[in-house]
This record gives structure tokens, sequence and C-alpha cells, in this order.
């Protein structure tokens, strides 16, 4: 009896079918995926929210290692440690104190007179050319009362010694005493009468010695330009 050869081609080729078949499920059985739990995520959490500032500062690459423990606040962004660090209060910058004033620029105060022009003049009752600078002061006080104010400072006398001179040659002018010569040292002023003037905005504009009939007549025309220059 003859067989055809199809049929057990087509058997082998189903038991083939059938081991291959075997071999991948044993395979898929032995093949195991692990997920990790939920739990192991809280857990790993947990270790990140309990680190400690010491280990936030060690790793975080704006942090210094000597930065106080107390000025790092570890916060939780998103599961994740962020660090905070508090801005360094730094301390006030001390002013400077204010620098002592001098003696004449305690007594004098010529700031308190910034706006007009200042005749600054040193005098003493014995000075002969005193009495002839006094009648011209007072003359010039009352005539330019806006513009200009003058300032007699008395050369190492008291009051007392003064009274005498200035009844005979009385001017509605400033009267400083100077008994120490404090004041007249620190202008170092040469002789008697002697005179500064200063602007209307503090500066010294020029200097006078002596006194004279003719020194009337030019500084009267050196105020007279000072004031009409506005310095």
């Amino acid at each position: 009896m003859k067989f055809s050869k199809f049929p057990y081609q087509l058997c082998g080729a189903l038991l083939g079918l059938l081991l291959q078949f075997s071999a991948c499920a044993k395979e898929d059985a032995s093949t195991q995926i692990t997920i990790s739990s939920p739990s192991q995520d809280s857990a790993m959490t947990s270790a990140q929210e309990t680190m400690t500032v010491t280990e936030v500062a060690d790793v975080s690459d704006q942090t210094s290692r000597d930065t106080l423990a107390s000025d790092v606040r570890p916060a939780k962004h998103d599961n994740a440690v962020s660090v905070s660090v508090r801005s360094e209060t730094k301390a006030p910058t001390p002013v400077a104190p204010a620098p002592e004033l001098t003696a004449a620029q305690a007594i004098l105060n010529l700031e308190q007179y910034r706006g007009k022009v200042v005749y600054l003049d040193f005098w003493a009752s014995w000075c002969k050319p005193c009495q002839q600078t006094f009648p011209w002061m007072d003359k010039m006080q009352k005539k330019y009362p806006d513009d200009i104010v003058f300032l007699a400072v008395n050369f190492g006398e008291s009051p007392e010694d003064t009274q005498t001179f200035l009844k005979k040659f009385p001017a509605d002018i400033k009267i400083i005493y100077d008994p120490l010569v404090q004041i007249g040292s620190e202008y170092g002023v040469p002789g008697l009468p002697y005179s500064f003037i200063y602007g209307r905005k503090g500066e010294l504009l020029g200097k006078h010695a002596g006194f004279s009939g003719g020194s009337e007549i030019n500084l009267e025309a050196a105020l007279q330009n000072l004031f009409a220059s506005g310095e």
C-alpha cells in the first residue's frame, strides 16, 4: 500500500508548530517585570523630606559649606528638595562725625549770611584809623541794608574796655569780641584795622588793610560793583 508523502509532511509541520508554541508558553511563564509599588515611592519621598540641613547644603551647588544651618531652610517642590538662603543683613555704614568747628566758624557763623556780601572788620579801641572805619561802616550798612552785612571783631579786648570807644563812635553793626585773639589768630590778622570781604556765596573776594580818607571812596565803589554783579 502506498502512502502519499503529503500527509506525512503536513503532520510534521503541525508537530513543529506545536513544539514552538509550547516553548513560547514556557518563556512567557518565566518572564517577570518588576514595578515598584506606591509604598516604595512614598518611602523614597519620605527619605528626601527628612534630609538634614547639613546634607542639603552638601549637595547644593548654590550653598557653601560655610553657610550657617540657621540660615538655610529646606523646602519641598514637586517631590524635590530645594534650598532657600536668608539674605545676609549688612550693618549700616557708620556716619562720619561732623568736623569740629573752629573758633572763628563757631563764633562768626558766616553761613547765616549767605545771599549777602559780608564785610568782616578787625578793630580795637586803641586803633586810631578805627575811629574812621566805624562811622563809614555805619553809613554803608544803612545805605545798603539788603546787600551787605558788617561784622566788627574786637581784637583782644573785653566789652568793658571798649565802652568809651563805642559811645564815641556808635555804629549800627554787629560787634563780636575776641579777648583771646582766637579769631584774629585763625585769620592771621597782621595789623589793625584789617578787613575781609566775602561774596554772596560765601567765597573770599578780597582783603583790605588800614583805612584813610581815600579808602571810603574806593571801598564803596568796589562794593557797588559787587552788588551789581551779584557776587
